[in-house]
């Protein structure tokens, strides 16, 4: 009997995959009591859609994420989108225990405009530089070279009370997003609070309207994408709060 090609032999590898992660949603389901799960949805995922919680449970399996513990909270976007968020360092701590973590490190970028000259100059934060954003990088032993990230700070930066911190917070961003590409298979999908603006963050944020005709702002923006809605060419401060308000109730309707 001839032997079956390689492509075939793949796809029946990654049918055998998809059918023993099913068996594990199974298991989750089947050894967890209804007041159980109405727990996790209450407390570290209320606002998980019900047909994603065996989900959000799973990824939270898959890291090692204690849910009692609030390692990880999730949510679900206007997208219908299963959007997991760990808690602090809790990627740092996962990739340790695995055993391979060479090095890492994490620095913030600073620059001070040289006078006279068309170009930024890399200084050090004594020397009186603007904090514009930072580099990490991770090494695992099993690789060659170090996997390294730059985010900028404008990017992240939402200017509310965590963000009082701003080096920590934008350092904190580039760690983890690093720790994501040198362990895809473990963080795919998955973000420190850093990194996105919760739900509860991006519908009750200040969005202030003192010139409502003026273009929306970055976090407008931000919120009408992370809440699957289209941004329009030219949107005003007020059409763009007008739009936020519309997805929220959206939001809401679908729960």
């Amino acid at each position: 009997m001839p032997e079956k090609d390689n492509s075939e032999k793949e796809v029946q590898k990654e049918g055998l995959v998809v059918f023993d992660n099913f068996k594990k949603l199974s298991n989750i389901k089947r050894s967890l009591t209804k007041f159980q799960l109405d727990y996790i949805q209450k407390t570290v995922a209320k606002d998980v859609r019900k047909e994603q919680l065996l989900m959000f449970i799973y990824n939270a399996m898959i890291v090692g994420a204690d849910l009692l513990r609030g390692d990880m909270v999730g949510y679900t976007d206007s997208k219908n989108n299963l959007i997991t968020i760990v808690t602090k360092d809790f990627k740092l701590k996962k990739a340790q225990s695995k055993g391979d973590l060479e090095f890492y490190k994490v620095e913030p970028i600073y620059i001070i405009k040289n006078e006279g000259e068309q170009r930024n100059e890399r200084v050090k934060w004594w020397e009186g530089g603007t904090l514009v954003g930072a580099i990490a990088e991770v090494k695992r032993k099993s690789y060659k070279n170090p996997f390294s990230v730059n985010v900028t700070l404008k990017e992240y930066d939402r200017g509310n009370a965590s963000w009082s911190k701003k080096e920590t917070m934008i350092k904190k961003v580039a760690l983890s997003q690093a720790l994501t590409m040198a362990y895809p298979d473990m963080f795919g999908g998955i973000y420190e609070d850093a990194e996105i603006p919760t739900v509860t963050e991006v519908t009750t944020g200040s969005v202030q309207i003192d010139k409502p005709t003026e273009l929306a702002d970055k976090e407008q923006l931000k919120a009408i994408n992370l809440l699957g809605g289209t941004i329009e060419d030219s949107m005003t401060k007020q059409e763009a709060v007008d739009e936020i308000k519309r997805l929220t109730k959206l939001k809401r309707k679908q729960k």
